[in-house]
């Protein structure tokens, strides 16, 4: 088979490479009722507004390096921390301790850094405020020192402290935590130790944050002392002649390039780019990513199509190829009556022979599933073909 034969010689109706115009499509509608935040081009997190897309980056600490990952989309956070926005501006041990402005994540000059050179036992406290029920939780911070030295930050409650190692360098990143809570706390505090002495020890904080789920999202800022900060949905759609001038409904391809950031604590299924019904549970051809019983990676995409007015499934595969959150995945489903095919990352289609093809009037990215699953991640690319590519071409794609 020749080189051509294995890519489609059709152009595609519908191509939209989020990562690489950092563009919404005027087709798109497009909500979200509040501020979010991002990471911008030159890797400082930025607010972006209401109803407002956030092209997401990356960046490396240690090179520099920033990469663009694409339109984020987010489900519904809440930053349960309530304390000072200024975060961890309190004394240690009843020891007075100096502080002073640093350049913080956002390129804004804040009262973020601590000297506590010569204290003893040396820790720094934020106070959730919020009274929190048995749970998965997710706590982050960014960390830096003006010189290189390890620490511990925690979130304490009562008698349930849940901790992790931070590797501090001098220049600022991002630390995380999951833990579930067995009991009902209050008056419950995000910490950083030091050992048992400063040691000559400066370092900055900013950015404290606690949230209810089995991974962290997109930084929620407090803009009220001593009032929480909800983040609400990102929707992403095309309806109508939007949708309709692109899309055959006999046969077609969707293509999609896939971050995905959600981490569940049990086996899951999050519903990542979905061409659908009035009833988008039932008329729906849709890639997903199924989380490994337990939690966490490796998961793995597969493709389900069912079929009103029952919803019966007409393919239904899961493919082998198991990767760590951070990486970009690549998926295709090809859909035509008797004719469907799956892939992800190259692999051998998995074919079924017998189907209808579902009546579809809408396309939903990163929509809400049948499970009542909101995922988070972000969508680098996607393309749609108007007729059913053959499993080389499929395979060509997704490598």
């Amino acid at each position: 088979m020749s080189i051509q034969q294995n890519f489609p010689a059709i152009s595609p109706s519908l191509s939209l490479n989020f990562a690489r115009s950092k563009t919404l499509d005027p087709r798109i509608t497009f909500t979200r009722t509040t501020s979010g935040t991002r990471t911008n081009e030159i890797g400082l997190v930025e607010v972006v507004p209401a109803n407002s897309p956030r092209f997401d980056h990356s960046y490396d600490p240690v090179s520099g390096t920033v990469r663009s990952l694409g339109l984020l989309v987010e489900e519904q956070r809440t930053n349960l921390v309530t304390d000072n926005t200024t975060d961890f501006n309190y004394s240690i041990n009843n020891q007075s301790i100096a502080t002073a402005n640093d350049v913080a994540p956002d390129g804004n000059t804040v009262l973020c850094k601590h000297d506590l050179t010569g204290a003893s036992e040396p820790f720094l406290n934020c106070n959730v405020g919020a009274t929190l029920t048995p749970g998965t939780y997710t706590m982050s911070m960014w960390l830096k020192g003006t010189t290189s030295f390890s620490a511990s930050f925690a979130f304490v409650g009562g008698n349930e402290i849940y901790s992790n190692t931070a590797n501090i360098t001098t220049t600022w990143q991002r630390f995380t935590l999951t833990f579930t809570l067995i009991n009902t706390r209050n008056n419950s505090r995000l910490q950083v130790f030091f050992g048992t002495q400063g040691e000559n020890k400066v370092i900055s904080i900013w950015g404290a944050q606690l949230e209810s789920g089995a991974f962290a999202t997109s930084y929620i800022p407090r803009p009220v002392a001593g009032q929480q900060a909800t983040r609400n949905p990102d929707n992403v759609s095309m309806v109508g002649e939007n949708f309709s001038s692109w899309y055959n409904q006999s046969e077609g391809t969707l293509f999609a390039s896939i971050r995905n950031q959600t981490v569940r604590s049990s086996l899951s299924y999050d519903a990542f780019v979905s061409i659908a019904g009035t009833d988008k549970d039932r008329n729906v051809m849709r890639i997903y990513t199924q989380t490994a019983p337990g939690g966490g990676a490796p998961y793995a995409f597969f493709g389900a199509v069912a079929y009103s007015p029952d919803g019966s499934t007409v393919l239904n595969h899961i493919d082998t190829y198991t990767s760590n959150i951070q990486n970009i995945g690549k998926a295709a489903l090809a859909y035509k009556k008797n004719d469907y095919a799956f892939t992800s990352h190259g692999a051998i289609p998995n074919t079924t022979s017998s189907g209808e093809v579902p009546t579809c009037n809408q396309l939903l990215i990163f929509g809400r599933s049948r499970f009542q699953l909101e995922p988070s991640g972000h969508i680098a690319q996607l393309t749609y073909y108007p007729r059913r590519l053959t499993n080389s071409q499929l395979q060509n794609l997704t490598k």
